[in-house]
């Protein structure tokens, strides 16, 4: 009988140590989609500051 608890809480542990697992995998997705956000943000940033430049070198030539 005892075998049967002992089997039993090693499942037990191995399911939380999945969940465990799951998680993480979780949040690293979340952190990763968070960088790329980011990295879209800072080429739309990059990407105004460029036409705004473009419009300042045009007006100067008279365009």
């Amino acid at each position: 009988m005892t075998d049967w608890f002992s089997a039993s809480l090693k499942w037990q542990q191995q399911v939380v140590d999945a969940q465990r697992a799951s998680l993480k995998a979780g949040q690293d997705a979340t952190n990763a989609a968070q960088a790329f956000v980011s990295m879209q943000e800072a080429g739309r940033k990059a990407a105004e500051a460029n036409a705004a430049a473009m419009k300042q070198w045009l007006k100067l030539w008279g365009w």
